[in-house]
């Protein structure tokens, strides 16, 4: 009678162990097109971005005075139900646009900025639009702001881009 109680026993041993091999690899590939799926979105915002700030910088370099230009950016709240931020990032003279999860950075995209001359980034600090509409330029912008914004700003030779938050009053 223990003779046929074994072989039962590891007989359910090893399909328990499978069905848990079945499962691991399952998530294992719904987590592989989680990943592919939410770095492509946070390329295409990213390459949205810094499209708009190159077509801004394009504005502002061939005219003679100063002037500040900026544009109220249309990007989503979240990327896959989670928050995510964007950043310029100064790579050794080469500007980036990188965007990436706020739960984990490793999870992230970037697109070069294709700008050329001395192009600076803003400081954080406010910027008076028109009376009293203002930008409050940010080192990093945080997904679901209210009137997320590119600016860009030429002051004698040089020419300051960045990112920030547009206030209106009124």
């Amino acid at each position: 009678m223990p003779q046929v109680a074994i072989p039962h026993v590891i007989g359910t041993a090893i399909l328990i162990g499978l069905i848990g091999v079945v499962v691991l690899y399952s998530n294992n590939i719904q987590y592989s097109a989680f990943l592919e799926a939410t770095r492509e979105s946070l390329n295409e915002v990213a390459g949205y971005v810094a499209a708009e700030l190159v077509t801004k910088y394009s504005l502002v370099s061939v005219e003679s005075w100063n002037q500040t230009v900026y544009k109220v950016l249309n990007i989503p709240t979240s990327i896959n139900k989670k928050g995510y931020s964007i950043i310029i990032y100064n790579d050794s003279g080469v500007l980036k646009v990188v965007t990436f999860l706020d739960e984990n950075p490793n999870i992230n995209a970037s697109v070069i900025l294709g700008l050329y001359g001395e192009v600076r980034l803003f400081d954080t600090g406010t910027i008076i639009i028109d009376g009293s509409n203002h930008i409050e330029t940010v080192d990093r912008l945080y997904s679901g702001v209210k009137k997320p914004v590119v600016i860009v700003k030429k002051v004698g030779n040089n020419i300051f881009i960045g990112l920030g938050k547009l206030t209106v009053v009124g």
